[in-house]
């Protein structure tokens, strides 16, 4: 596994008809951070997004799934209702009866001519979720229903 967190940050593993994407860390904040980069590579090319706007956010959950979940459907939520992708994220979470995923995030508003989306997330899935811990290291496993 070394290899590929030197190498990868994130990868798209084979699927039939969604998104199913492995993300890659030392830390857990970094393997949610390669996670949110993931989900927008889904979308547009992450190079294409220009860091104009800065937003920060919060999301609780009762553990690693859940907390992964409301990450991604906040990331879905920003998308779908104003528009915005992100090409770069800052994630520091904390253990406080429960978990909680403090977040900043930079990109710019969606603009199809220039961002040309390739597809369009429907929904963040529990299906085929995963947080693996080895040794310190990470790999977050997730589905996307197109």
């Amino acid at each position: 596994m070394e290899d590929i967190l030197n190498e990868k940050k994130y990868q798209f593993l084979n699927h039939v008809s969604d998104a199913y994407l492995q993300a890659f860390g030392k830390s857990l904040n970094e393997t949610f951070e390669n996670a949110a980069l993931g989900f927008t590579a889904t979308v547009v090319s992450i190079d294409k997004i220009r860091p104009t706007i800065f937003k920060r956010f919060k999301v609780k959950g009762i553990d690693r799934l859940h907390l992964l979940y409301n990450w991604l459907e906040l990331l879905l939520l920003e998308l779908t209702i104003k528009s915005n992708i992100f090409n770069e994220f800052s994630v520091n979470i904390v253990e406080n009866g429960g978990l909680e995923l403090t977040a900043t995030a930079r990109g710019e508003s969606l603009n199809p001519k220039i961002h040309q989306p390739e597809v369009e997330i429907k929904a963040v899935t529990y299906h085929l979720m995963e947080v693996i811990e080895e040794k310190n290291q990470f790999i977050i496993k997730f589905l996307l229903d197109l």
